[in-house]
């Protein structure tokens, strides 16, 4: 799957990630919005067309369950990834029942966050693509 014309929405209140996930995604020709918070998350996720959503566990503002669903609500086929900066099992637990895509702590591989991404992305365009011949399908019967 390549990355080309895809848009990754980061939302993480250390600059650092957020700088770190733009320089390397922009090299494999991602386009990466970043914010630092879960009302700038949602204020950007209503403006732009997002393929990806990378959010950190714990934004200032916002619970991330409450971003998650709030997000899969509008666009129930986004693939979530959640990344944390403190492991915990039963969190974990709560957001993979909320359906997110892949989740990570911190320190985290970027190569593994490209495969994710890139996994991501494949299986959001299989998603779309099943979809589209259902609709075709009924609309032909």
């Amino acid at each position: 799957m390549e990355l080309n014309r895809k848009t990754v929405l980061v939302a993480d209140p250390d600059a650092n990630i957020r700088d770190l996930l733009l320089k390397e995604l922009t090299l494999e020709g991602v386009k990466v919005e970043t914010v630092s918070s879960g009302v700038e998350l949602l204020q950007k996720f209503y403006r732009i067309d997002t393929d990806v959503l990378i959010v950190e566990a714990e934004l200032p503002d916002i619970e991330t369950g409450t971003i998650i669903d709030t997000v899969k609500r509008s666009l129930p086929k986004i693939p979530i990834i959640v990344i944390a900066a403190n492991r915990s099992e039963e969190f974990e637990k709560v957001i993979r029942e909320k359906g997110i895509f892949y989740y990570t702590t911190k320190p985290f591989s970027i190569e593994l966050l490209k495969l994710a991404i890139k996994d991501a992305l494949a299986a959001r365009e299989k998603a779309g693509n099943r979809e589209d011949a259902e609709v075709k399908k009924d609309a032909s019967q």
